[in-house]
């Protein structure tokens, strides 16, 4: 009859291949928490390189995966994935997906994707998809889809659907629909409807 061992949890439970993965997690779990686990003050960092300079990591901040948050991430931000929210996170920004919101993400804007959001992100800006609000995504614009909004979206601006206001959409300009506004839609203009614009 096979040995019985307390288990962790205080259960007297035979030696088990069961209770040897349970073993095996919690001795990884160990291992992680000493060396990539790091709780500074109110902020939390796992991953190689994540939190990196703490000084810089704000308060009640999180950042999950190697190289997020690494220098100067603002307080009450998220970053989760391979170098997300890496360079200057502002506050109350949420990064999630690799290399999302890599380079200065601005305060209380949201990028969701890979490479969405990746550089220069202003305030309140929201991105969603792969590399949607890609590079200059200006104040309080959303762009949803892959693609849209990718490259210089305008102030106060609105694309939805993959490709839409792809290229230098104009501030306050809406573009509803795959490859909708693409390249250069002017200032106030709207355009609905696949490849509209």
């Amino acid at each position: 009859m096979a040995a019985n061992i307390i288990n962790p949890l205080g259960f007297r439970k035979p030696n088990s291949i069961f209770y040897r993965n349970i073993q095996e997690e919690a001795q990884f779990i160990n291992t992680l928490s000493l060396k990539d686990l790091t709780l500074n003050s109110t902020s939390i960092h796992l991953g190689t390189g994540s939190g990196n300079y703490l000084t810089n990591q704000g308060e009640n901040s999180i950042a999950i995966g190697t190289n997020s948050g690494k220098n100067s991430q603002g307080n009450y931000s998220v970053a989760i994935g391979y170098n997300v929210g890496t360079l200057n996170q502002n506050i109350y920004s949420v990064a999630v997906g690799s290399y999302a919101g890599y380079n200065s993400q601005g305060e209380s804007s949201i990028a969701i994707g890979s490479n969405a959001g990746y550089t220069s992100q202003q305030i309140r800006a929201i991105a969603i998809g792969l590399y949607s609000g890609q590079q200059n995504q200006g104040d309080s614009s959303i762009s949803i889809g892959a693609g849209s909004g990718n490259q210089t979206q305008g102030t106060g601006s609105i694309a939805i659907g993959s490709n839409a206001g792809n290229n230098n959409q104009g501030q306050k300009a809406i573009t509803i629909g795959n490859n909708a506004g693409s390249i250069n839609q002017g200032t106030n203009a709207i355009s609905i409807g696949e490849e509209s614009g």
